[in-house]
C-alpha cells in the first residue's frame, strides 16, 4: 500500500500502530507483527500510558452523542457513570467486553454500529479505571473455576460462592490479601462481594474444589451428616431391605416428575414420623420409621432445623420402628378407608356455562378429574374473576351426569339451589 501524500491530512489514531486516513477512509499497518505481539504483552498496569480514553466527569451522567472533529459520532458519558455500565455489561456480556477491551489496548478503529461505540467506550473507561483507581483487597479473593484465570475477571471475597462456581470438578483459586482490582459494590449497590481484578498476583495459590474430593461430589455445601439418616413410610408400600425410587417401583409415592429417580431421607427422627403418618393417609397400612444408609451421592435439599432434607439414588434398611397411631392418624386413617369404600372420588368437572342460558355447558375446563373439593374451589374461583358461572359435574362420559354444583359469574355465590329447584 502506498504510502500517504505530504498533501494529504491523515490523522492517526490511537497509538497501536494502525494510522487511518479521515477522508477516505483506508487504512495502513505502519508496525509489524512483532510490534503487535509485544503489545499484547504488555501489562494492564501500562495500559494507561497508551490510551486514547480520558474521564470526562462534566460530561451528562445519561450520556450523549457527540460529534468529533472528523465528523465521526462519538458516546460521551460522565466517567463515573460509563464505569458501572460497563460493569453491567461486564457482567451480562463478559465475552464481548473482553473483545472491545483487547480491541481498545490494540487501538483497533472505532465500530460502526451505536451500540459497538458504546460498548467500546465502557471497555475505555473499565481499563482506565482498572489502571488508575484499583485498590487492594483487604481480604482474600477466590475464583471457581475449570480454567485457570486469565486477563480480567470476577472474583468473590465468599468461598462458598467459589465453590458453586466450581462445580463438580473446578477448581477454587485464591488471591491474598492485598490484590489490586475494582470492589463492584462501589459502583453498584446489588452486588456485595464481587471484584474485578485484571492482573492475578504471582502468588495466585489454587486448591480443588472441595465437593469434588468428597466421596459425595453431588453434595453442594457442607459435608452431609454421618447419620444415621430416616425415612418414614407405611407399611402398605412393603418395603423390606432396599428404599428404591419411585422410577423403580413404580408406586407413585412422589408427586414431582424431577424427583421421582430419587428417595428422600431426613436426620430429625421427628420430622420422619411425620411423614410416616402422611404415608398411612396415602397408602393405608400402619406408620414406620426405616433407619437407612444412603446408597450413592447425597444432596441437601433442606436445612430447617428440624426439617433436615436430603435425597439420594436409594438407601439399605438398617432398622424398621414403629410408629404408635396417634388420634390424629387414626382419624386419617378411617378418612382413608371411606374414601376407598367410594369410587370415583375424584370423577368431577367443571364446565363454564352459557351466559343466557345457564343451565346449559358451554366449555369444559379440567381435562383430568378431580375430587369434589378441588372441582368446587377452581369452579369458584373462575366464576368469580371470568364472565361465566362455571359448575361442578360428574363425568360427561358417565350415564348419571349432573350438576352438582353452580357458581355464579362475578361473584363466585353458589346458585345451585336457585337454578335448581
Amino acid at each position: 500500500m502506498a504510502a500517504w501524500s505530504s498533501t494529504c491530512s491523515a490523522q492517526t489514531e490511537r497509538s497501536a500502530g494502525l494510522a487511518v486516513h479521515r477522508s477516505c477512509g483506508i487504512t495502513e499497518r505502519s508496525t509489524s507483527c512483532e510490534t503487535r505481539e509485544k503489545l499484547r504483552s504488555y501489562s494492564a498496569r501500562s495500559l494507561g500510558e497508551r490510551m486514547y480514553y480520558r474521564p470526562d466527569f462534566d460530561a451528562p451522567a445519561e450520556g450523549e452523542w457527540r460529534w468529533s472533529e472528523s465528523g465521526e459520532p462519538v458516546w460521551v458519558q460522565q466517567h463515573d457513570a460509563l464505569v458501572g455500565d460497563a460493569i453491567h455489561s461486564w457482567k451480562g456480556w463478559p465475552s464481548d467486553m473482553r473483545i472491545h477491551m483487547q480491541n481498545e489496548a490494540d487501538g483497533e478503529p472505532q465500530p460502526r454500529s451505536g451500540s459497538g461505540k458504546q460498548m467500546r467506550a465502557r471497555a475505555a473507561a473499565l481499563l482506565w479505571e482498572l489502571n488508575n483507581a484499583s485498590k487492594p483487597s483487604p481480604t482474600p479473593l477466590f475464583r471457581g473455576s475449570h480454567v485457570e484465570p486469565v486477563g480480567l475477571q470476577s472474583w468473590t471475597t465468599r468461598k462458598s460462592i467459589a465453590r458453586l462456581w466450581a462445580g463438580r470438578a473446578g477448581t477454587i483459586f485464591r488471591l491474598p490479601p492485598g490484590a489490586k482490582g475494582l470492589r463492584v459494590s462501589d459502583y453498584r449497590h446489588d452486588v456485595e462481594s464481587e471484584w474485578l481484578v485484571m492482573d492475578p498476583l504471582a502468588e495466585l495459590a489454587t486448591e480443588r474444589a472441595e465437593m469434588s474430593a468428597k466421596p459425595n461430589p453431588m453434595f453442594r455445601g457442607r459435608m452431609p451428616p454421618e447419620g444415621p439418616y430416616y425415612h418414614g413410610t407405611s407399611t402398605a408400600l412393603g418395603i423390606q431391605r432396599e428404599l428404591l425410587p419411585p422410577t423403580i417401583t413404580g408406586k407413585l409415592t412422589e408427586r414431582r416428575v424431577q424427583r421421582r429417580g430419587k428417595v428422600f431421607l431426613t436426620t430429625d427422627f421427628e420430622y420422619a414420623k411425620s411423614y410416616a403418618r402422611r404415608a398411612v393417609r396415602e397408602w393405608g397400612g400402619d406408620p414406620v420409621v426405616l433407619e437407612v444408609a444412603p446408597t450413592g451421592p447425597v444432596k441437601q435439599i433442606s436445612a430447617i432445623p428440624g426439617r433436615t432434607a436430603y435425597h439420594a439414588g436409594g438407601a439399605v434398611v438398617n432398622n424398621v420402628v414403629t410408629i404408635p397411631a396417634s388420634p390424629a392418624s387414626i382419624g386419617s386413617i378411617m378418612e382413608a378407608a371411606k374414601k376407598e369404600a367410594t369410587p370415583n372420588t375424584a370423577d368431577y368437572y367443571v364446565f363454564e356455562m352459557k351466559v343466557r342460558a345457564r343451565a346449559e355447558p358451554l366449555r369444559q375446563v379440567n381435562k383430568k378429574p378431580l375430587d369434589l373439593k378441588a372441582a368446587k374451589q377452581l369452579a369458584r374461583i373462575g366464576a368469580k374473576e371470568g364472565k361465566h358461572d362455571r359448575a361442578v359435574t360428574t363425568s360427561p362420559k358417565s350415564m348419571d351426569f349432573r350438576i352438582v354444583a353452580q357458581y355464579e359469574k362475578g361473584t363466585g355465590d353458589n346458585v345451585t339451589r336457585k337454578l335448581y329447584r
